[in-house]
């Protein structure tokens, strides 16, 4: 896809007004810089069903089920707790992503391990295996799930270092993991279990691990706790630590939740009573002192409860959904930060059935089956591709003369030529010389830049002398220093030349040497280089001997400008997106008729280019609109856009974004699923003016548009 071509700035830009930068689209990486907490509960994959959901009191990890089966992940992975396969401090996903292909019917996250139970009753646990969490007998991490015994279960629960599970059948608890708080509830010695083991001889229905202790109900519904018994967690009239389950008075019980030191459960006649540490309001009594017995939370009549590090939610009988204690990172859901110590209820809906709590983020399931987050989502715990339908200001009072936005990472220069850069971040591709991702601009290094492009995973830019850098992925030879290191996070010089003009795609480049050759490296399944052939290049290689001045590099295809004002494409072509009225792919640049042009932009599968007297044409796939002809039909031949006139242009995944004489800026293409239009509408056939402001610069990023007034 396109991702800016960057033009070398000769000389200083003018004083004048600030150049504010705005952000709108997806922002599920942090790409749009607007952070990544949600105060109100947002859908999570709005068009999938879900069945169930797990965080964690003190991970920042979750799991969850789809309505038929599919078991999803997302957050955190620096274990390996998301199944994936994949594991390190670098790794997060913001965005639900499937584990393999079995159908399951229950999951837990703990702090970094995970457990499922499979449609078959077979029991996978995955992550950390400290303190042999995973039961399967040793203490090495898993990325993907693996088999403990070959038991049949029903039900599971992990805590931070221990994980428990209820056996079908007789319904036998087994506990396994650390025991030095006696959270096994096996008794003395107070040694860490590898392997399943049984807790007593009672039969229970329900379990919940907190971080050093534990609660459940047995099958005749008497509540019993054991472990730590700090600030009366236990919840049986002590503070004194148990290692065999202790009973919680007498009555009958139905549902069970565990805190970080808390606990919370439901009595058979639906009052909700909650006990342990209480300096945040956790227990909903409205007060702050903490209990060692269980206290009654108001009068209403409650179907579930869920506990998170010091916050606490549950829903109503008649499906309202409430939520007390600490505000901070939105974790009440109600666009407050303040903490309460009762019960408030979050939106005025009444079909919520299932709750979760996280680390300082909730879920909650509606009986249609929609997944909703809120709450701290700084590595992905919410799940949610944070989207904004409107200009986002980035803050601040900085001004900025270059901007490009990739995949899931942008970046901009600031008019004291400083280089920006934010959002996703596994591979290195800020360059901050970490794998951290970043929700807001951060500076790379003290040298002065002059341009830069990011693409799909990797970011190119060239520094105030000519020097060209690359950093990020190395797949496909995108960095072009023939480097077999999976990836790089800081800066490295490609060469000793002096280049002038730059383009990023998804896991190549193209460049414009300071005297107008043209070079290309990287990934080229269809010819995109443009070097006659179809071969991965990891270094620079002259596209013919032309002189070029100006490039455009797409994942699928590109465009150039000779300095004759001739326009050429090249790559693949089956939507069109060559010009050359057919479908033919082409490895070598390839005419588009005999016009002068003077901007040229590529789109993921579409062409946009502006003539010299201002005139905009486009070409290539149009099933979201993108080509902006006023019809979804393909044109494999360029077709004007309207008779304004345009001095710049920019193409995004299934949209485009423009800027006429005079800086008003215009959008077109698909907008139903990320806003990237910077307007409410599902989609826009012709462009649209964005607001009425006068704007200087712009990108489109895959899935959105940055832009400076």
């Amino acid at each position: 896809m396109l991702l800016v071509e960057s033009l070398l700035l000769s000389t200083p830009p003018a004083s004048g007004p600030i150049s504010l930068l705005y952000a709108w689209g997806v922002g599920d990486s942090g790409q749009i810089d607007d952070g990544l907490s949600s105060q109100r509960p947002d859908i999570v994959a709005g068009d999938s069903s879900w069945i169930a959901v797990s965080g964690n009191n003190f991970g920042e990890h979750t799991l969850a089920i789809r309505s038929d089966g599919a078991l999803f992940a997302w957050g955190f992975n620096g274990n390996g707790q998301l199944g994936n396969s994949q594991s390190g401090a670098a790794v997060y996903e913001f965005s639900p992503i499937q584990i393999g292909t079995s159908s399951w019917i229950a999951v837990a996250a703990g702090l970094a391990h995970s457990m499922a139970i499979r449609t078959d009753g077979g029991l996978f646990t995955w992550g950390s295996n400290g303190s042999s969490r995973l039961g399967d007998g040793g203490t090495t991490a898993r990325s993907s799930p693996v088999q403990v015994g070959t038991s049949s279960w029903i039900a599971i629960s992990a805590g931070a270092s221990h994980s428990a599970a209820i056996r079908s059948g007789d319904k036998a608890l087994f506990m396994w993991g650390s025991n030095n708080t006696g959270q096994l509830g096996v008794g003395t010695p107070l040694t860490t279990r590898s392997v399943p083991t049984q807790v007593g001889t009672s039969s229970w229905t329900a379990v919940a691990c907190g971080r050093y202790h534990n609660h459940g109900i047995t099958t005749i519904g008497k509540l019993f706790s054991w472990g730590n018994g700090g600030n009366g967690r236990l919840g049986d009239g002590t503070a004194v630590t148990k290692s065999v389950p202790a009973a919680v008075g007498a009555s009958s019980w139905i549902a069970v939740a565990a805190g970080a030191a808390s606990g919370a459960a439901i009595r058979l006649d639906g009052a909700l009573f909650t006990w342990g540490y209480n300096a945040n309001g956790t227990l909903g009594d409205g007060t702050a002192t903490t209990r060692s017995s269980p206290v009654v939370v108001g009068s209403s009549s409650w179907i579930a409860v869920t506990c998170g590090r010091y916050n606490t939610g549950g829903i109503t009988s008649d499906g309202r959904l409430f939520m007390w204690a600490s505000g901070g990172f939105g974790a009440l859901g109600n666009d407050s930060g303040v903490t309460v110590s009762s019960p408030v209820q979050v939106g005025s809906a009444s079909n919520w059935s299932i709750m979760a709590y996280g680390s300082y983020n909730g879920f909650a399931i509606t009986t249609d089956g929609t997944l909703y987050s809120w709450g701290k989502g700084n590595i992905g715990q919410t799940g949610r591709n944070t989207r904004r339908s409107s200009p986002v200001s980035m803050g601040g009072t900085e001004s900025w003369i270059a901007v490009s936005g990739g995949h899931n990472h942008s970046l901009a220069i600031r008019s004291d030529y400083k280089l920006f850069a934010w959002g996703f971040n596994r591979y290195g591709q800020l360059g901050d010389g970490t794998v951290i991702a970043k929700s807001s601009p951060v500076q790379i290094g003290s040298s002065s830049w002059i341009a830069c492009a990011a693409g799909g995973y990797h970011s190119v830019a060239i520094r105030s002398d000519g020097g060209l850098f690359t950093w990020g992925q190395a797949t496909g030879g995108a960095l072009g220093n023939s480097t077999t290191t999976p990836h790089i996070s800081s800066p490295v010089q490609i060469g000793t030349s002096s280049w002038s003009i730059i383009s990023a795609a998804k896991y190549s480049v193209h460049a414009i040497r300071v005297g107008g050759t043209l070079f290309a490296w990287g990934y080229n399944p269809n010819g995109n280089l443009g070097l006659g052939d179809l071969t991965m290049r990891s270094s620079p290689v002259a596209v013919g001997s032309s002189s070029w001045i100006a490039v455009s590099s797409g994942s699928y295809h590109s465009a150039g400008i000779k300095s004759d004002y001739k326009l050429f494409t090249w790559g693949f072509n089956t939507y069109g997106g060559l010009g050359t009225g057919n479908a033919t792919n082409r490895s070598s640049p390839v005419a588009v008729g005999s016009s002068s042009w003077i901007a040229v932009a590529v789109g993921s599968y579409h062409t946009l280019a502006i003539q010299p007297d201002g005139k905009l044409f486009a070409w290539g796939r149009n099933d979201g609109v993108q080509v902006g002809d006023g019809t979804s039909t393909v044109r494999s031949s360029p077709v004007a856009i309207g008779s304004a006139s345009w001095v710049a242009v920019s193409g995004g995944h299934y949209h485009s974004v423009g800027m006429q004489v005079g800086g008003g800026l215009y959008t077109w293409g698909n907008n139903a699923s990320n806003g990237a239009l910077g307007y409410t509408a599902p989609f826009k056939e012709s462009p649209v003016q964005v607001g009425s402001n006068s704007w200087s610069i712009m990108s489109a990023a895959k899935w959105g548009v940055l832009a400076s007034m």
